[in-house]
């Protein structure tokens, strides 16, 4: 992952990661007439894709919703980044490698060393980059998606849909081997890989 500077310029939350995530990917949201939800990937992306998308909102992105309701669901930056190293390392098990390789590469800690450029990696600030930090609604995970759904009108059954049940490419067993790792000095890598992210929840728990 390519390091950024976070910050906010005249109430925009600006990280320059943006740029350099895969333009398929950056300032991706899901609208409808009044508003619209940020896709950030390991974040519920799924849910709120599958439940936007079956009520007739439209993908499109950030620069396109103009005075747009904006509504951001954000997660804990540890907790996200263990679901997002099991998805990167278990599409090498797409490409050939087996378990056990992906379970010798994790415990060796050559991951600490090598810059990422998987899209699910970047921060979730970089995926905030253009959202306005005063005039957005932000939600936690833990208990905000029946909250965000209420808010704007759209049917929820509660159901989250999420990888590690369908466990492609072992992604449930890659998830527990890196559980089986972290200790504090992963949890000091991750904090600080991730500081942007939580500079930006901080600024928005103190609004």
């Amino acid at each position: 992952m390519i390091p950024g500077i976070f910050e906010i310029q005249d109430g925009l939350i600006v990280n320059n990661q943006a740029d350099n995530i895969d333009p398929r990917w950056s300032y991706r949201v899901w609208s409808n007439q009044c508003d619209a939800v940020v896709n950030i990937p390991k974040v519920a992306s799924n849910t709120l894709g599958i439940t936007l998308v079956s009520n007739d909102w439209a993908e499109t992105n950030t620069h396109s919703c103009g005075d747009k309701n904006f509504h951001v669901v954000l997660r804990d930056p540890v907790e996200r980044w263990q679901g997002c190293m099991a998805e990167h390392l278990s599409h090498r098990i797409e490409h050939g490698a087996t378990l056990a390789d992906v379970e010798k590469f994790i415990k060796s800690f050559g991951w600490m060393d090598t810059c990422y450029t998987d899209m699910h990696l970047y921060s979730q600030s970089a995926y905030c980059s253009g959202v306005s930090v005063y005039d957005t609604t932000f939600y936690f995970l833990e208990h905000g998606l029946s909250q965000l759904f209420k808010n704007i009108d759209v049917p929820y059954t509660g159901t989250v849909i999420n990888h590690r049940t369908e466990n492609k490419n072992n992604r449930a067993e890659i998830n527990d081997i890196i559980l089986s790792i972290y200790d504090s000095d992963v949890n000091d890598y991750v904090t600080a890989l991730y500081k942007d992210d939580y500079n930006m929840m901080e600024i928005i728990s103190a609004i």
